[in-house]
């Protein structure tokens, strides 16, 4: 016997090919178990994204930023919060005083975060995730005062059935 491409002519052991058969479900069986291996890490990478967060202007009179289009994931998804910032709109004239921000309705239990000027926060991975039904809502202090305060930032979006993978 001589090996399948005809380059060598030394002969191969009686039966090294006899014993090796490739039927379509085989094939078809090994394709299928690769794709469910790498298809989590597929849909995974596919179904992340980072998303700004912007907000309208927070100044006196207009104290309270609850935006849910805005400030939150969609149904269904979920942000990893992962940067907020709270800008002033004229660095000639910053504001003052503490902006809070919250996760949902503002009370003391929901409390996240509490900015006192101009400034970025960070958070770690998992740090601050917010539900397809959660959403942050920034409110000034009575102590806000001087100029415009923006708030923005940047998150992690992905698909809810993804979050236990994501955080392991």
């Amino acid at each position: 016997m001589t090996s399948p491409d005809l380059t060598s002519t030394v002969p191969l052991p009686t039966g090294a090919w006899a014993e090796f058969s490739l039927t379509a479900s085989t094939v078809r069986d090994a394709a299928r178990a690769a794709l469910t291996h790498y298809g989590r890490y597929q849909r995974l990478f596919m179904a992340m994204h980072r998303v700004p967060i912007t907000g309208p202007a927070i100044q006196v009179g207009a104290l309270v930023c609850d935006r849910a289009d805005l400030l939150g994931p969609s149904t269904g998804s979920a942000w990893d919060v992962r940067r907020l910032t709270m800008a002033a709109a004229d660095l000639n004239a910053p504001w003052t005083g503490h902006i809070y921000v919250y996760l949902g309705n503002p009370s003391a239990v929901n409390q996240v975060d509490v900015f006192d000027g101009p400034d970025t926060h960070l958070w770690p991975k998992g740090g601050l995730l917010l539900q397809g039904h959660d959403r942050l809502v920034f409110m000034a202090g009575p102590d806000f005062a001087g100029g415009v305060a923006i708030p923005g930032g940047e998150a992690i979006q992905l698909i809810d059935e993804l979050v236990p993978e994501y955080l392991s």
